[in-house]
């Protein structure tokens, strides 16, 4: 030790250097100013708090001290039996100056004390001695049990050889060293549920790092357990006290306690363990309990009755626990709820958790998973029976086009105890990754490093199927523009009929030659081919020369039904009801039966010519009018004349429309 901790003891002086030091404390020999016997005390002092304390803060350092001191004095108050008196105290002392209290100084020790290499001294031969250990242990168990009974309830957190006190051996057990008490509803100091407590052997599992349930008094039952079996085998400790499956490390050859003692008595002391070492808090006796169970141990006589019988809710709860430790259903429970937090722990590392829902955005996440169906239906094929956990990698895109992918990180626990990681990726298609054994240290690191690599992959493969989502419905947009609405056909076919609608508005003939049309559209031969015969064939819109070639025809044109039932869809700003009705009435002015000169529908109609002249066409098609003669020039209407027949004069009428 470098330097004493400052502390003023008022009337109480120093009698040489440290007896001993601990990570919290310094305990000195002391007497009091006046006594002229001398009589020796022992003061224990605060160490100053250090960025290097176990405490967090000089704060809750003291506040354990402090609370050290009043579970003493407390307890003390009460009638306790057998605790550390305190005699004088200063728990608020001036500033520079550290907290103190004097207890007695028993002269005999603790039951053990380590020296510097480690060795560990016993104060009395407790090796094979059923009735001295016993004795110690029912003492000691009256203790806990007044302090688990009292109002407010302490548990003291702490018990071992190296913490009880003996005046003399031989003597009363005196238990002291409170530093790590919990007093119920003491709200000064919290324990964290992430630090461990407790000494470093025979500490009971909910004492370790990561338990919530670091103030159940059935924790001083296990560590007086613990003092019971190292004191009766001379110094053994067992770091296991329950194996998985329930079986107990000390009823098996190489621990059993009949190797130190021949006492027919070992046998019940060994069935009491069982009650005090459970790895399960409920599955262990009351300190009351303890204490009778070792005063019938310590009377009992051989031939007779069991000296420890537990009642009937004990006998049920001891049961339930052996099944927990042992039973398929809870392993797999406890087993799931450790893969669990162990992918939780991958994914608070990758911090990627899911974002809020918005319009056209991209939303990713690396979450804990179990239960979905896609992994389970592949474990459950590869590995019948384990337990599965994952990290769930998902990619999606909301609202369209919907893209969700998603794919597994598993971590799996299998029934022959091995621990494997793999991928089932958004196709359930399974790729192992590791497979060690249970808890091995790289799987976590493997885990993250895969999650984020399927992250990536899903990523990239979302980028890619929104750009083809994209260029879907850019090339549906653009095929809105060549197909036409109300026909069903190839986009070739669209193409070609627009291409003769144009054709007819341009040309008085409006046959088109198969060179034309195939520069204009640029199709092959056997494009332009099969979307000729879909119009003509399939669609009947169309009319044909059939000559020898690659196409198998020389000329195509459109039907002027055709014409008259598509041009308007392509071209909404034609209105061929108005353009025909014009022409009609010139006929009709004229009469049933007259000939009207297509020169004078030419200057009177005010169509354009290629337009009246497919009109025209269509009226004959439709028997409203006839036509006959011939006209001069190819490039006027090709009829000399026009005569109305009666359905046409119907139309004008207003009986009829003049387009279906």
């Amino acid at each position: 030790m470098a330097s004493e901790p400052p502390a003023d003891l008022r009337e109480w002086v120093r009698d040489g250097p440290p007896l001993g030091e601990g990570g919290q404390a310094v305990v000195y020999r002391v007497h009091k100013t006046g006594d002229a016997s001398r009589r020796p005390h022992v003061a224990k002092v605060l160490q100053p708090w250090d960025a290097k304390a176990k405490s967090p803060s000089e704060e809750k350092q003291r506040g354990q001290f402090k609370r050290e001191v009043l579970a003493l004095t407390g307890l003390e108050s009460t009638g306790c039996p057998n605790v550390v008196p305190v005699i004088d105290s200063e728990l608020d002392p001036p500033k520079g100056m550290q907290p103190w209290y004097i207890m007695p100084f028993y002269a005999a020790g603790p039951m053990a004390r380590m020296d510097s290499a480690g060795n560990i001294t016993y104060t009395e031969d407790y090796k094979g001695n059923v009735d001295r250990v016993l004795e110690i242990a029912e003492s000691l168990a009256s203790t806990l049990a007044w302090m688990h009974e009292s109002e407010p309830q302490y548990v003291h957190r702490d018990v071992h050889t190296g913490n009880i006190f003996l005046e003399k051996p031989g003597g009363t057990p005196i238990l002291g060293d409170f530093g790590l008490v919990h007093i119920y509803g003491d709200e000064a100091v919290k324990t964290g549920a992430r630090e461990p407590f407790g000494p470093w052997q025979w500490r009971p599992p909910e004492l370790h790092g990561g338990s919530p349930d670091k103030a159940n008094p059935k924790s001083d039952v296990y560590l007086l357990g613990g003092v019971i079996y190292e004191t009766l085998s001379g110094g053994d400790i067992i770091e296991e006290t329950q194996q998985v499956g329930g079986r107990f490390t000390h009823e098996q050859p190489e621990y059993d306690l009949a190797r130190f003692t021949s006492d027919a008595r070992v046998k019940h002391v060994s069935r009491l363990l069982n009650n005090m070492l459970a790895r399960d808090p409920t599955a262990r006796i009351t300190a009351r309990q303890v204490a009778a169970a070792c005063r019938a141990i310590r009377t009992w006589k051989p031939g007779e009755a069991e000296p420890v019988s537990l009642p009937s809710y004990a006998l049920l709860e001891e049961a339930a626990a052996r099944y927990r430790e042992g039973g398929r259903s809870p392993k797999a429970d406890v087993a799931l709820e450790h893969l669990r937090r162990r992918c939780d722990d991958v994914c608070n590392q990758i911090a990627l958790r899911a974002q809020p829902a918005g319009q056209y955005r991209f939303r990713f996440a690396a979450e804990p998973n179990h239960g979905d169906a896609a992994p389970m239906q592949a474990i459950q094929a590869r590995y019948p029976g384990a337990v599965w956990a994952a990290v769930g990698v998902r990619v999606q895109f909301e609202p369209t086009p919907p893209i969700t992918l998603l794919s597994y990180v598993t971590l799996i626990r299998t029934d022959d105890n091995r621990e494997i990681v793999g991928i089932v990726n958004d196709n359930s298609k399974w790729t192992s990754i590791s497979e060690s054994f249970p808890d091995d240290p790289t799987h976590d690191a493997r885990i993250k490093q895969a999650a984020i690599a399927e992250l990536d992959r899903l990523s990239r493969e979302a980028i890619n199927r929104l750009e083809a989502a994209r260029a879907k419905e850019d090339a549906e947009a653009q095929l809105g523009k060549v197909l036409i609405p109300g026909i069903q056909s190839t986009p070739e076919t669209a193409r070609l009929m627009r291409f003769l609608i144009d054709a007819a508005e341009k040309d008085v003939v409006p046959w088109v030659n198969v060179r034309d049309a195939l520069e204009a559209l640029r199709m092959t031969p056997e494009t332009l081919r099969k979307a000729v015969l879909e119009a003509d064939e399939v669609l009947v819109l169309v009319e044909t020369q059939v000559a020898m070639g690659p196409t198998g025809f020389s000329m195509v044109r459109i039907r002027p039904e055709t014409f008259v039932a598509l041009a308007p869809r392509i071209r909404p700003d034609l209105d061929l009801e108005a353009d025909g009705l014009r022409l009609l009435r010139i006929l009709g002015a004229a009469g049933l039966d007259v000939r009207v000169s297509t020169e004078r529908i030419e200057q009177e109609g005010g169509v354009p010519i290629p337009r009246a002249s497919i009109l025209l066409e269509y009226f004959v098609f439709q028997r409203f009018v006839e036509t006959g003669g011939s006209a001069s020039s190819i490039d006027r209407l090709p009829w000399g004349w026009v005569s109305l027949q009666p359905r046409g004069q119907r139309v004008i009428e207003g009986f009829d429309k003049i387009l279906y």
